[in-house]
């Protein structure tokens, strides 16, 4: 204890900061196991990356594992549309760029679900 008292506030800043990280990582970790993704609100992976990334914008782990869960999204909703549920594919599909607005893949998944809403004929026609 006699040492930690010699360490400079920014040294017992920076403990603190790394231990946060490290238990933030830790339970994100735990919610993409459970599929956690970005429900249930505010106690989610989703939210813990955000959190973790506020502390330590540069931590490579929590930007790798956010990209990780828009992808699973996009895994997700082409399971859903390849079942013809294009409606829940797009829902995903939402998810994940929630996640990752930018992501291409998503981005062009979302486009890709669209067209073929569009081309199937509305109830009226049917």
């Amino acid at each position: 204890m006699a040492l930690r008292a010699n360490l400079p506030q920014e040294a017992l800043a920076l403990t603190r900061d790394e231990r946060r990280l490290e238990a933030l990582l830790h339970k994100a970790q735990q919610h993409v196991a459970a599929l956690r993704l970005t429900l249930p609100l505010a106690d989610n992976a989703w939210e813990a990356y955000r959190r973790v990334l506020e502390i330590g914008p540069h931590t490579q782990q929590a930007k790798e594992a956010m990209k990780a869960i828009a992808d699973r999204y996009g895994d997700l909703a082409r399971a859903s549309a390849k079942d013809g549920d294009f409606e829940e594919g797009l829902r995903l599909v939402a998810l994940g760029l929630r996640v990752a607005p930018k992501h291409s893949g998503l981005n062009a998944l979302q486009i890709q679900i669209q067209d073929v809403l569009q081309a199937q004929p509305s109830a009226s026609e049917r």
